[in-house]
């Protein structure tokens, strides 16, 4: 591809795909993460510009995107609430078969053919909480580096700690152990090096 950042159409193409893919209902919290990590770690050059937030990062952008596929029809967004909150199930629209095969949009879901599985198949099983967890490390490991700064593991679940103080340091270990052996995290020392 030569563009350097994906126009609408491919980023809401890549997003349905994904969602299109996973056979069940997305909440945007999911979905938003995922889009990180795509950017981040698998280069798709969606443009979108993420900061720090509660859930860990996040971008408006993304949340647009997903309002412009609601609406054209490519995407189905519900609210839900349950207890004390709610949220919101994001399942392909009407029009997302039409869509997925409409150039350029089908080009550019085969040009990230492998991001897009490894979305699917990296992460579908995680929690909107373990995707806020996931995409907070990361976002610790790439700006740590950004800074010229290497991590040990302790550090890095420490900082991740701090910015999501509630979520089980445990869990944190864990899917930190996970994302430095696929190769997510490669900023940081393992755990067990000497």
């Amino acid at each position: 591809m030569v563009s350097s950042e994906l126009n609408v159409l491919e980023r809401v193409g890549v997003l349905a795909a994904i969602v299109h893919r996973m056979g069940k209902g997305v909440g945007r919290i999911f979905l938003t993460k995922t889009a990180y990590l795509l950017q981040v770690v698998k280069g798709v050059p969606f443009g979108y510009s993420f900061r720090l937030y509660l859930y860990g990062p996040y971008s408006a952008e993304v949340v647009n995107d997903i309002g412009t596929a609601t609406c054209w029809k490519v995407l189905h967004e519900r609210y839900y609430s349950y207890g004390q909150g709610g949220g919101y199930e994001i399942t392909p629209g009407e029009a997302v078969d039409t869509f997925l095969q409409m150039e350029p949009v089908r080009a550019i879901v085969e040009e990230y053919h492998d991001a897009i599985d490894w979305a699917v198949e990296s992460l579908e099983n995680y929690s909107a909480a373990e995707m806020e967890a996931i995409a907070t490390l990361v976002w610790v490991d790439r700006e740590m580096n950004s800074r010229g700064i290497t991590l040990s593991t302790e550090e890095l679940l420490d900082m991740a700690q701090k910015i999501k103080p509630r979520f089980p340091r445990e869990r944190f270990r864990q899917l930190a152990e996970k994302l430095i052996d696929e190769g997510v995290l490669s900023h940081v020392q393992p755990l067990h090096s000497v």
